[in-house]
């Protein structure tokens, strides 16, 4: 309805309004609009076109950002939100971003998502993993987080996810468990239990 307010699910600070048809307009042939998709099309697996985080991130928030999120359980909480965003198809800002991907370079906060939240969609969440790791640059960051959406895919039971999760993952924690798992074709009970045991191993190490 003409009027109406809407609001940008990536860009939920910023609303729009509807505007009314104009009589002069053609609509008889295709239009092609160069706004975004309707779909979360940055969940696209390990491409390096589209949508990339962080992308106009300031010097001063990539030197900030690290201390705020090393302070305490800051790293978790961080973390948490952001998967709480993704889960309702909330695209993050670019500062959230990298306080996850810095977050995640702590194994007391990257651990315990080896085994994920059971009570959120997990391909959305693989999705927010998928765009952080095409806008990070740190080869240990983009292991981490491919070795996260290699955790989450097996557990669901998409094997070729996993499979081209897994060829990002070399050297993470947690990825060779992952692997032996998918090669061997473990029950989805095995996968819960060897998971959970590896979760709180990389947890509880020291990076």
């Amino acid at each position: 309805m003409p009027g109406a307010l809407w609001r940008d699910y990536r860009r939920p600070h910023h609303l729009g309004i509807v505007i009314a048809a104009r009589a002069e307009l053609d609509f008889a042939q295709p239009v092609q609009l160069g706004g975004d998709a309707p779909t979360p099309t940055w969940g696209l697996a390990f491409t390096e076109h589209g949508e990339t985080l962080p992308a106009g991130l300031g010097r001063f928030d990539r030197l900030v950002v690290p201390f705020l999120v090393h302070r305490g359980d800051e790293g978790s909480r961080t973390v948490d939100h952001a998967i709480t965003q993704a889960s309702r198809g909330e695209f993050i800002d670019d500062v959230a971003a990298f306080a996850v991907a810095t977050a995640l370079a702590d194994n007391a906060t990257y651990g315990p998502l080896l085994l994920p939240p059971v009570d959120l969609d997990p391909q959305r969440v693989e999705q927010l993993w998928m765009a952080l790791y095409r806008g990070s640059t740190e080869p240990d960051i983009r292991a981490r987080l491919a070795t996260l959406i290699a955790a989450s895919a097996m557990r669901r039971g998409d094997r070729h996810l996993t499979a081209c999760a897994l060829a990002h993952a070399h050297g993470s924690p947690g990825a060779a468990t992952v692997g032996l798992l998918f090669q061997h074709h473990a029950r989805a009970d095995d996968v819960e239990t060897e998971l959970d045991a590896t979760a709180a191993r990389v947890g509880a190490a020291r990076r």
